[in-house]
């Protein structure tokens, strides 16, 4: 007779209407103990299995944070940029990036009035304005043409 069977005789025993005796108090101490240690072991599956469905949403929670803030940040992995802009998303081409990156380097130049700088980077943000799609374009052309007819004119004064 297995453990359980035993254990399911003595509880009918001491349920039973039927009973002639009253059980002993180490039959109750049995019934008692054997339904506490089935109480806790119920207890601590629900408790791991709360815990783990909590970890999961942290990591979903912490992984859709970190995802937002990479496709929002200035400072994308050039891949990055690539993909996300080829799926669609609003996000400046590495290309564009680039674009703005010589207007920047240019207006730098410009304001520290390095010839030769001024000069390679005009070239540079012309050849990359160039090569932008007409809708990128235009996100930067008046600016890249304002600031290019500087670079003539500052050019045209150093004798360069």
């Amino acid at each position: 007779m297995s453990d359980d069977e035993r254990l399911l005789r003595r509880l009918e025993a001491a349920l039973g209407a039927e009973s002639e005796r009253e059980p002993t108090i180490e039959e109750v101490a049995l019934v008692r103990a054997r339904a506490e240690l089935g109480a806790r072991s119920t207890n601590g599956r629900h408790r791991r299995a709360r815990r783990a469905r909590v970890l999961v949403a942290a990591v979903l929670v912490m992984g859709l944070v970190f995802g937002a803030g990479v496709l929002l940040s200035d400072e994308l992995p050039r891949s990055v940029r690539a993909a996300a802009h080829d799926l669609g998303l609003p996000i400046a081409s590495p290309e564009l990036v680039d674009a703005q990156s010589a207007l920047h380097e240019l207006g730098v130049a410009l304001a520290n009035k390095d010839v030769e700088e001024v000069r390679s980077s005009d070239a540079r943000m012309v050849e990359l304005v160039g090569s932008l799609s007409e809708e990128e374009a235009a996100e930067v052309e008046p600016v890249a043409h304002e600031v290019h007819l500087r670079a003539e004119q500052f050019l045209e004064q150093r004798g360069g």
